[in-house]
């Protein structure tokens, strides 16, 4: 058992690739919603820059948004409560926000940093562009009511 008979070998292949930077996109539909595309892996800070893209959109007077996490690759739970934060934000200056997400393993994620609004996930932008437009095309909504519900009597 010699040294003769043991080899060293360089191995200059990386075993872990860099993380894929948070990449923002916006733009903006026929129906004056604004949606953010969101890709990569999302830290702390990424979810900030979020936040600061909608208040300058809220500030700009946009009031309906559509986030899209379909190609985000990784969230951290702890941070979904800044998201449930932004949505509260958003609802707090009278506009809403959808988010999309399609991926199981990021829904699991979400649901286990506490995520309380299942039914707010779309699978896709068009789906939740739908029921933005279909949601502020009701009757009350058109009238300035903020109740869902009246009483018949």
């Amino acid at each position: 058992m010699g040294s003769e008979n043991c080899k060293v070998v360089q191995n200059k292949k990386q075993l872990f690739t860099s993380r894929t930077r948070f990449r923002p996109f916006r733009k903006f539909s026929e129906d004056d919603v604004t949606t953010l595309s969101v890709s990569g892996f999302l830290e702390k800070e990424d979810i900030l820059g979020i936040t600061q893209m909608v208040d300058k959109e809220l500030r700009e007077g946009a009031n309906l948004f559509v986030i899209n996490f379909s190609k985000v690759k990784h969230l951290h739970y702890k941070d979904v409560d800044r998201l449930i934060n932004l949505k509260e934000k958003i609802q707090d200056s009278d506009g809403e926000v959808k988010f999309v997400a399609k991926k199981a393993y990021l829904i699991d994620i979400l649901l286990v940093g506490g995520w309380p609004f299942l039914l707010s996930l779309y699978p896709s932008e068009k789906s939740a562009i739908d029921a933005l437009r279909k949601e502020h095309s009701l009757t009350w909504r058109k009238n300035g009511e903020y109740s869902y519900s009246r009483s018949t009597k």
